[in-house]
């Protein structure tokens, strides 16, 4: 009788362990699949694909140098006429639009990063001050100028975007001091970032490193164009990106 209750209580545990290890299973399962679709859905708010697979995400620089990097992007502006609707959704930190709203408008300046087949990848002024958005167009309505390298004394000034602000003064002998203040997040997590170097400008490109920090930028068009090597201040700050002149 002993021997009897014993094994109707061994085999009562090994059912109360199976039954646990059956709801952590399950558990782990439910956990691995929020994650993929967490994974999903940070990648399709970072970039926006176009039909070959190609994605337009003004962080992703490759294989290329950072000097490369913005020395690949050209400026131009959406063809004059009616506005041209965005391929796909539209994306950047103040994309907040909705149907004919997100609509670019003809003859608006913006930067070209890069193109697939017969679309092109477009970074373009936002409607506040200074919101940049980005995605891809049909190349049919995106027109190329020739950008030769600037003046120093073309990129004094304030320049800004939404997480940015980079402040660029004229030193002796043409050399460029430049500052930059950037953030990443809201509310209680907060994460800074910010970089202060002097240099001279190579063939229209800034490049310099301080700290670990690497910077490149170059004027294009309208705009400032910075890349970074992502070392630049806390978790998540990048200085990637377009500015867009505020004022001397």
């Amino acid at each position: 009788m002993v021997h009897l209750k014993a094994d109707i209580e061994l085999a009562r545990i090994s059912h109360f362990r199976l039954l646990t290890l059956l709801d952590i299973k399950a558990d782990s399962e439910r956990v691995v699949r929020h994650i993929a679709i967490c994974l999903l859905f940070l990648l399709a708010s970072s970039c926006v694909y176009a039909r070959d697979g190609m994605a337009c995400n003004p962080n992703d620089t490759g294989d290329a140098t950072l000097v490369n990097a913005v020395s690949a992007q050209q400026a131009g502006s959406i063809v004059a006429g009616d506005p041209v609707k965005f391929i796909g959704p539209v994306y950047g930190q103040a994309a907040n639009c909705q149907g004919s709203s997100c609509d670019a408008r003809g003859g608006v300046n913006g930067v070209l990063l890069r193109q697939a087949g017969s679309q092109v990848c477009v970074r373009l002024p936002g409607k506040g001050r200074l919101n940049t958005v980005f995605g891809w167009i049909p190349a049919t309505r995106w027109r190329s100028t020739n950008n030769g390298p600037e003046r120093p004394d073309r990129w004094i000034g304030v320049w800004q975007n939404e997480s940015g602000k980079i402040t660029i003064r004229l030193g002796d002998r043409d050399q460029l001091h430049v500052v930059g203040a950037g953030i990443w997040g809201g509310g209680d997590n907060v994460h800074l970032g910010g970089f202060d170097m002097t240099g001279t400008l190579q063939k229209g490109v800034f490049a310099s490193e301080a700290d670990g920090c690497q910077i490149a930028m170059r004027i294009v068009g309208d705009y400032l164009i910075a890349a970074d090597n992502n070392r630049c201040g806390g978790m998540n700050v990048r200085f990637n990106g377009m500015y867009r002149f505020r004022h001397q």
